[in-house]
Order: structure tokens, then sequence, then C-alpha cells
């Protein structure tokens, strides 16, 4: 039987996505942060939150400017809808699957919260070389 983190390695190889929850393979896992579920103790507040990239869709306004809408999960494994307007998404674009840490502001429509997401940063997950070192630790 091999090690969980090299199974995961494994899987996303062959998947594109590990099966085991993908926050055990960050480097470092982010200070303070805000989970989905405390989303409306901050509303119209900046936050950080951290998510897994789910899916991506990509828009114009009105005046023709490429923004985003990225939907994540966060460590809990609850959805996390995010609105990236032309100056964020021109700063800090998508660099695939994977981790981003999101700062923000959160909103609510229609009793729905989403981040308006003002800087994100993709995290690193651990080398696979250092965990076939360490035997998978």
């Amino acid at each position: 039987m091999s090690p969980p983190r090299e199974d995961a390695f494994d899987e996303m190889g062959l998947l594109g996505f590990p099966l085991c929850n993908p926050f055990h393979l960050l480097v470092e896992i982010p200070g303070i942060r805000v989970l989905v579920k405390d989303m409306p103790k901050y509303l119209n507040r900046k936050v950080v939150m951290a998510g897994y990239l789910i899916a991506v869709k990509y828009a114009r306004t009105s005046k023709g400017q490429a923004m985003n809408f990225g939907t994540f999960i966060d460590e809990e494994g609850l959805f996390i809808d995010t609105v990236h307007f032309p100056n964020s998404t021109a700063k800090y674009p998508f660099r695939g699957r994977g981790i981003y840490q999101l700062e923000g502001k959160i909103v609510e429509e229609f009793d729905f919260y989403s981040l308006e997401v003002d800087r994100m940063e993709r995290l690193g997950y651990v080398n696979m070389e250092e965990v076939l070192m360490v035997g998978g630790v």
C-alpha cells in the first residue's frame, strides 16, 4: 500500500484532481482565513479565504472587458462562489487547478453569499520528491 500523499499525486496525474482533501497537500496552510460557514458574520468586510478551484466562467462586461466567476471549495468541502471584476482579472489571473488564497469583500444578494475578489494567489503543494524521500509523511 502506498502512502496517502503519494496516492494523491498519482490521482492528480491520472484524474486531474486528488481524491483526498487537497488542503492536506499544501506546503503551508494559510493563517487566519474565513470559512464558508462564517461568511454571514463578515458581510461587507474584507476577508481572506482559501479555496480549491473547481470551475471558472470567463465573461465580458458591457464595455468588453474580461471578468471571471469562480467556484471553489473550502477545506470543509463547502462551495465558495467568487466574482473577479476586470481590475482583479487583469492583475490576478487563474493559474490552473489548485488551492488559491482569495482576498476580497463578502457580499450578499438574495440570501446568497459570494466573495468579490481583489487579490488572489495560487498556493504551492508539497514537492513530490520530498514526499518520496520522507516516506510519504
